[in-house]
């Protein structure tokens, strides 16, 4: 079975997560039981795992390297540690006891951190040994006397590790990024990526000057439909205009208010943004400037080349898996589905999952954030991997995804499938993340 960079990383970030979260001995002055592993930042330099501490008010970065690293790239990842410290307050190097069979790579670090990083810079040592991560070791912890030495503001996030999707299909995604390349102006360039996208793809102007519904430019999951924007929020003010509750002007007034005006707060152009944006910015698409990462611009070449439906979405759920982290979500939830009683209809059994991964800390909360209407959990998720086919459906079954006495059931052998191409298909741009497979089938 193969090992990839990111199930590596996350095999390794739990493992710390779990002992920082028990208390154990690995436990320094800048985490707490209250420690939860969170989103990782988008902007350069980006690491494999990131953590947030509410209670410390305090973030970690991880940097792992696999038991294929050479001398250099480890050297390299010390320095990504060290350049995390402008972002972060604390951070991780996990490398190989051994590398190129006989060097002491443990030895060697070690040396480093007691004579230069210890009591300088809040950064940690780990070390494993071979393809399957065994021996997991702290070799050189942080200096408690660093954590009152912290100068950076906290910034808690309420997004999970993996990343968040709301409703748009990967044509949607493939027009966005291209909406990003086209888009040359560095002036207020949010704004403008989105306007582009708004105005030339998702609601053009000819769908918002009507209570019809009018067909966008984006293709849904099948590649037959088209995207129709607002139509809920039409067909409602239609059947207002029909028991004259309103007038026509004053239903488009309203469509638009609810729509994209400027003067509203929240209305579908500023929600859309941010749920698209923040699928964007969690799977690495593009940068803090919302310009294409060379992953991104890799995506948008790729997906224009490709032909049927099938292969569209595949490529899309590459990135997701891998970029997204959705891999390790699934992996998660399977795990988890063993340790349960699991019960007898789909709302408990998310609720269930949603639980254990909160006890696991694998559920980052923004204590400053006021949170509401959030959809019930997993709902998205599972929408979006049926889409995809990597989820089984249960045909006949009141619950769409839920087997009884079983839970989910997913398409393992597609996902190890997708997995597997992604790396292939990426490998030559991977470097830019520091992702890279540690061994491919």
């Amino acid at each position: 079975m193969s090992v990839y960079h990111h199930r590596s990383a996350q095999i390794v970030g739990d493992q710390i997560l779990q002992s920082w979260r028990n208390n154990s001995e690995w436990i320094n002055s800048f985490v707490s039981k209250n420690v939860q592993q969170a989103m990782s930042p988008s902007d350069f330099p980006s690491p494999d795992i990131n953590f947030q501490d509410s209670n410390k008010r305090t973030s970690l970065s991880l940097e792992f390297k696999p038991y294929t690293e050479t001398k250099r790239g480890i050297m390299t990842g010390l320095g990504q540690c060290i350049a995390y410290l402008k972002k972060v307050h604390a951070s991780i190097l996990v490398c190989p006891r051994k590398i190129d069979y006989d060097f002491e790579m443990e030895n060697f670090m070690k040396e480093i951190f007691e004579k230069f990083i210890y009591g300088k810079l809040p950064i940690a040592l780990f070390t494993f040994e071979g393809e399957q991560i065994d021996n997991l070791k702290l070799i050189t912890n942080i200096d408690p006397k660093l954590f009152e030495k912290k100068f950076l503001p906290y910034k808690g996030t309420g997004n999970p590790y993996w990343s968040f999707w709301r409703d748009l299909s990967p044509d949607g995604f493939f027009k966005l990024s291209m909406s990003a390349e086209k888009v040359k102006d560095n002036k207020d360039r949010s704004k403008k990526v989105w306007d582009f996208f708004w105005d030339n793809y998702y609601a053009p102007l000819n769908t918002r000057n009507t209570l019809d519904d009018i067909e966008s430019n984006i293709l849904q999951f099948n590649y037959k439909e088209r995207l129709i924007p607002f139509s809920k929020r039409k067909e409602d003010l239609r059947k207002k205009v029909r028991d004259g509750t309103l007038t026509i002007k004053e239903a488009l007034n309203k469509l638009k208010t609810l729509g994209w005006s400027d003067n509203v707060v929240d209305n579908n152009y500023k929600n859309y943004k941010k749920n698209h944006f923040n699928f964007m910015n969690h799977n690495k698409l593009w940068d803090e400037n919302f310009k294409l990462t060379l992953i991104g611009k890799k995506f948008l070449n790729r997906f224009a080349s490709l032909n049927s439906s099938e292969e569209k979405n595949d490529e899309f759920a590459q990135i997701l898996l891998v970029q997204g982290k959705h891999h390790n979500l699934i992996e998660e939830i399977k795990n988890i589905t063993t340790e349960i009683e699991i019960p007898d209809n789909d709302e408990s059994f998310r609720v269930e999952i949603y639980k254990k991964l909160d006890e696991k800390g694998y559920i980052a909360k923004n204590s400053n954030r006021i949170t509401s209407g959030n959809r019930e959990p997993f709902v998205a998720e599972t929408q979006l991997w049926a889409h995809l086919n990597i989820i089984k459906i249960n045909k006949g079954s009141r619950y769409k995804f839920f087997f009884k006495d079983q839970g989910y059931q997913f398409n393992d052998e597609k996902i190890n499938y997708l997995v597997n191409k992604f790396y292939i298909n990426y490998s030559d741009v991977l470097e830019e993340f520091n992702l890279r497979p540690d061994k491919l089938n």
